[in-house]
């Protein structure tokens, strides 16, 4: 199937491990995400991130979403499997054209497909979104699955 590239939006209360958290179970429960099949002997989806995280088929070949990202680091820290990495100021006028993206900017940078060439598989970025001069919205993008 090979690696996908995703991005998200979602409502930012100053707080990015939590916005993540809110976006994973929105995207869970949406349905969002690569499905394998299920290893319920009735068939039945997994009822929670963590049962769908525990299935064999999940952990070889990913949900090629949000879904394969579980913690948020540091600006400076090493890249690792499974994390998103938070954008540093420089990076944010690099990827945006300044240090206060806007919904809009995010949205262009996606579209031209640039903001993931710095991302290794199986882990993303996140920034904080500006609408108004104010921090509006978190947003996440990475690759992953196989």
């Amino acid at each position: 199937m090979g690696a996908s590239e995703w991005h998200y939006r979602t409502p930012y209360t100053g707080d990015l491990t939590a916005a993540l958290t809110v976006l994973q179970h929105a995207v869970f429960h949406a349905g969002d995400y690569y499905q394998p099949e299920s290893e319920s002997p009735d068939g039945a989806p997994p009822a929670s991130i963590e049962d769908l995280l525990a299935n064999e088929s999940v952990r070889q070949s990913g949900t090629h979403s949000i879904l394969d990202v579980g913690e948020i680091i540091s600006t400076g820290d090493e890249d690792r499997f499974g994390a998103v990495k938070t954008i540093s100021a420089v990076e944010a006028l690099t990827n945006f054209g300044t240090t206060r993206p806007t919904a809009e900017d995010f949205e262009h940078a996606c579209a031209n497909g640039g903001i993931f060439d710095d991302c290794p598989r199986w882990s993303g970025r996140c920034t904080v979104l500006y609408e108004n001069g104010k921090p509006t919205q978190a947003a996440f993008w990475g690759i992953s699955g196989d």
